[in-house]
């Protein structure tokens, strides 16, 4: 009984370890978008770093850890010891491309919307704000994730071991966050989405590249 809960606390250490890291590769990735996007609207005008640092809108950067804190370091943990349980744990190239086709099913409808619903109510809107900011940015969102994360989900159920998977996948996340940040920082006052941000400075409207 005492070495089956003594398993558990260590593992629970572990994950939360993770999650953790998760949460704070995440936050740190909105962050470095708003000061990015500070920076290109304000040029010199910017100022010193503690001005900049002032305008961050430091509610959304913690919604972005908080939410990569439990579903990066819990939930989808849970999600891939799923497909592992469901398609195996063999590395083949066709068991993988299950778990990839697996992740793709599920990231319309369960982390897309769990991100904007989350991210949006941790920031202190609505739900029906945060279904709209959903609806807003779902089909750049799916654009992205489809561009980015295959080829990653490949190379972690291929290559990676279960233990290391989350922070693997972390380091993927800075660059997804950043997307995801981008698309909503980009767009100025007026259009679908833009208000959604409190403490945020409508940014200049930058072009997507088709």
């Amino acid at each position: 009984m005492v070495l089956a809960r003594a398993r558990w606390a260590a593992q629970f250490w572990e994950w939360s370890k993770t999650a953790a890291q998760a949460g704070c590769i995440a936050a740190s990735a909105d962050l470095t978008c708003q000061l990015a996007r500070d920076h290109q609207k304000r040029g010199e005008a910017a100022g010193t770093w503690s001005s900049r640092f002032g305008r961050v809108d430091w509610r959304r950067v913690a919604s972005f850890g908080a939410f990569s804190f439990f579903y990066g370091g819990f939930l989808q943990r849970f999600l891939y010891r799923g497909f592992d349980a469901a398609f195996g744990a063999q590395q083949t190239g066709v068991v993988v491309m299950k778990k990839v086709a697996a992740d793709l099913a599920v990231a319309p409808v369960i982390y897309i919307p769990c991100f904007y619903m989350a991210t949006g109510l941790l920031t202190g809107l609505s739900i029906e704000a945060s279904a709209q900011r959903l609806s807003d940015q779902f089909r750049e969102t799916i654009t992205a994730y489809v561009s980015l994360w295959p080829g990653a989900v490949f190379l972690v159920f291929r290559l990676v071991p279960e233990h290391h998977r989350i922070l693997t996948m972390a380091g993927f996340a800075f660059m997804e966050k950043c997307i995801y940040s981008w698309l909503e920082l980009r767009k100025p006052a007026g259009v679908a989405g833009a208000a959604v941000l409190p403490g945020v400075q409508p940014p200049l409207a930058v072009p997507v590249a088709s």
